[in-house]
Formats: C-alpha cells, structure tokens, sequence
C-alpha cells in the first residue's frame, strides 16, 4: 500500500539533506513481508546504502490474523527472513558506526530523559539534538534539563561520554 516510489523517497532524502546538512534519518523497515523477492530485498538494501540512516528499525514480518497479508501466498520462509534481517542489520550498523564516531572528542547539548542503575552507578540517559542515545555519569541530577556530554565513544547504538561543566 505504498503511495510513493524508490525514485520519490531517494528524492525526498535528498532534499532534506541538501536542505539541512547534518539532518539525521531513521526508518522503519519489515523483512519477509509475503511476496517479498530477494530482488525486492536487494532494493531496500540499496536505498539503505544510498540514504545512509542513523538509524533503522528492522523487523521480522510476522503474520497477524485478520489482516490481508494473512491471507496472501508467497510467503517468505522464517530461514529466510532471519537472514536477511541479518543482512541488514550487518549493513546498518557498519553505516551507524560510521556516522557515530565523528561525535567521538566532541560535546553535544543532551535532553537528558531517564538515568538507570549500572554497577552501583547512576547512568543517564538522553538524546543530542540530532536524536542520538547517549549515556553518561553525572554527580547531580539532571533529568528533564539539557547537559553538555563530552563524547568518549560512539558505538553503532549509542554515545557513551561524561557530563561537562
């Protein structure tokens, strides 16, 4: 039910990027939907390389009751789906690394969101202004207020840093 072709969304994407040059992209994407070809599995790599998102969520297609994919033909096998899901993920976090580790040595303004309990450590948890999952210490709290995290490392996920003064 795609109202859009490969050609409009690449355009689109480059639109955004020309409009805004540090844009960060994320998508949805399902393997295995019924039908799906490897040659159609191939596009999607393709506009994966090509757009280079921050981010991606992959899923697995998997078949709900009552909906009309439910009762399509050509289902793709489980075997299949797994493996492509992890060819695509490969892809991906090879591409997220990439575009992660130049924030490696920098300090990003941080919203900062939740914290979790690590090792006996308090970790927070927020997102730079381009929308990527940092972790840090801090001796105060800082939820629901912008921190300055120096970033260590970058990883294909997340940024780990430690808060600024």
């Amino acid at each position: 039910n795609r109202t859009y072709t490969k050609a409009k969304y690449l355009d689109r994407a480059k639109k955004l990027k020309e409009m805004i040059p540090n844009i960060a992209l994320s998508t949805d994407v399902i393997v295995g939907f019924p039908g799906e070809s490897e040659e159609d599995f191939l596009e999607t790599m393709s506009v994966l390389r090509e757009i280079r998102f921050d981010n991606v969520y992959a899923f697995i297609y998997s078949e709900r009751e009552g909906t009309r994919a439910a009762v399509m033909e050509n289902k793709v096998a489980k075997s299949v789906k797994h493996q492509r899901l992890d060819r695509l993920l490969s892809v991906q976090d090879a591409i997220a690394l990439e575009k992660n580790l130049p924030y490696e040595n920098t300090v990003q303004r941080v919203l900062v969101d939740s914290y979790d309990e690590r090792e006996g450590k308090t970790v927070y948890n927020g997102r730079t202004l381009t929308g990527k999952l940092v972790h840090f210490t801090s001796d105060g709290e800082c939820i629901g207020r912008f921190a300055n995290v120096k970033i260590n490392k970058a990883n294909a996920f997340d940024l780990i840093g430690e808060i600024t003064k």
